[in-house]
């Protein structure tokens, strides 16, 4: 990242406001998928302002961002006329996850995260830029942890050797007060392959069960020039795993009775197809309407 432009440009000076000092801003991001950028500029914490270059005839995001908390988008569209714009920084929510465990699991084999936008960059083919898992660290007494986060719509996870990998979509409100129950239940250890062509990118997995199509979050994965290894926990009600990499997709049916217990460690095969409207969009969008 670097803090210039190279095309038409304006100055733009935030003034952050904040009842909690700790909320200050310490840098913040300015994005353009138009003009194809993604700048920093530092906050002057003596002055809580931050002096911008913006695009003058482009659209453009600022994610301010705060330690230990990350980002909140604000779009050019919602600024006011001027060259100074006062920003009022969200409230934090309070996320606490609460999992119910089969009555033989370990509590300290759990891992848990839940995914931050971090920064993007202009040398990395990515319209999802740099994406952050903060750790949700498990309370052995009380089954519990939390996570405080400002507003907008966060993917998580909880996975452990022999529980099926759980996750799902959060949508916090402004100092919103959240309690999510995850259920974890035992599964079957599988391997899930992606082939595809000189991509050497990570692509989004997805795995079908009854109440249908969930992101899988956080899984350990070997990626080469040819294709991404998968290790994931799947649940026994598999129906069909998917992958996704940019507008490509793959698919693979679950043989029935192939994710019983006992039997040889399954290998899933899934290989990329042509490039096709929706994908991915449509699969969180159907997510959304499930929450």
């Amino acid at each position: 990242m670097s803090a210039s432009l190279d095309i038409p440009a304006r100055p733009l000076v935030l003034e952050f406001d904040s009842q909690e000092p700790s909320l200050l801003p310490t840098l913040v991001e300015l994005r353009s998928r138009d003009v194809g950028i993604a700048l920093a500029f530092p906050v002057n914490a003596s002055t809580r302002t931050c002096t911008l270059s913006v695009p003058r005839n482009a659209a453009f995001q600022i994610l301010p961002w705060v330690p230990a908390l990350g980002t909140w988008r604000v779009e050019s569209t919602e600024l006011q006329p001027g060259e100074l714009q006062h920003l009022r920084v969200p409230r934090p929510a309070r996320i606490a996850f609460r999992l119910d465990l089969p009555p033989d699991s370990s509590p300290a084999a759990i891992r848990g995260g839940i995914r931050v936008t971090g920064f993007s960059c202009t040398w990395v083919s990515s319209q999802r830029g740099l994406l952050s898992i903060r750790e949700l660290r498990l309370d052995p007494s009380s089954l519990s942890t939390e996570a405080r986060m400002f507003p907008g719509n966060y993917r998580y996870f909880f996975q452990a050797p022999g529980l099926a990998h759980a996750g799902g979509i959060v949508s916090l409100e402004e100092g919103q007060d959240l309690v999510e129950v995850v259920r974890m239940e035992h599964g079957v250890d599988a391997e899930v392959k992606v082939l595809f062509s000189a991509e050497a990118r990570v692509p989004v997995l997805n795995l079908l069960a009854s109440d249908g199509w969930r992101e899988l979050e956080g899984l350990p994965l070997v990626v080469t020039d040819a294709h991404a290894t998968f290790r994931v926990c799947l649940p026994p009600g598999t129906l069909e795993m998917e992958a996704l990499l940019k507008r490509r997709r793959g698919s693979t049916r679950v043989t029935p009775g192939s994710l019983e217990p006992g039997l040889p460690r399954p290998t899933l095969v899934i290989e990329l197809g042509s490039a096709e409207e929706g994908g991915l969009a449509d699969r969180r969008q159907e997510a959304n309407r499930r929450k």
